[in-house]
């Protein structure tokens, strides 16, 4: 479980872990497993298991039948597509903040950018996507639109997810180029922000999208 997790229910976090598994790769697409041998597997009553199964059929995940569950997984085209609807909730959202919150908000991003930094220089992933992802929440956290909100929240934990499994193999096979320009793709974003440049900002999230869209294939998965 990630160190930054700090959710109550039982449910909630059985659907973490199981969708770690799950992006992996260490749950194959097609495996089927049932609600008992996850309950016993975790020690639990099957209320929190159909819970964190409902949670992940939500997400596109697995699939409920009477037989019991089957993962789905994603495929290389699924996680094209996740980037794809995060570039434009994330342009939609760096372009619609007011500009009096600007400044404080580019500030904290600042300081999430050289986090992100300080952990290549620690080789630390875990905190590396940590930092990565509390930049992007803080993005949501000053946009007054409720259902950018929503649609953002219900993609948060996938997102934390991939993000977490994308950055641990990089670290593991030391492709540090590629962590520090991920830093930087964050540092220019900031910048079109302060400048207040809606095209700017889009071509900035365009290369950072872009650019994970390169390193995370299915063979750096499994």
């Amino acid at each position: 479980m990630l160190s930054w997790d700090n959710t109550p229910s039982l449910g909630v976090q059985l659907a973490n872990s199981l969708r770690m598994k799950i992006v992996s790769g260490e749950l194959t697409s097609n495996q089927k497993i049932s609600e008992n041998s996850i309950a016993n597997e975790y020690g639990s009553s099957r209320a929190p298991v159909r819970e964190a199964l409902r949670i992940l059929e939500n997400e596109g995940l697995v699939h409920l039948n009477k037989q019991g569950v089957i993962i789905k997984g994603l495929a290389q085209s699924d996680l094209q597509d996740f980037y794809d609807v995060r570039f434009m909730l994330e342009t939609f959202a760096l372009t619609h903040i007011k500009p009096e919150v600007i400044p404080k908000l580019a500030d904290q991003l600042e300081t999430f950018s050289d986090r992100m930094e300080l952990a290549i220089v620690h080789h630390d992933s875990e905190e590396f996507a940590a930092q990565d992802m509390n930049f992007h929440n803080l993005v949501f956290e000053n946009i007054q639109h409720r259902f950018v909100k929503l649609f953002w929240q219900n993609i948060q934990s996938l997102s934390q997810t991939i993000l977490y499994v994308g950055t641990k193999y990089r670290f593991e096979q030391a492709e540090y180029q590629h962590n520090h320009q991920a830093a930087l793709n964050h540092s220019r974003i900031i910048q079109a922000l302060r400048l207040g440049d809606s095209d700017q900002l889009r071509q900035a999230l365009l290369l950072h999208f872009s650019y994970y869209n390169g390193w995370i294939t299915k063979e750096k998965f499994w």
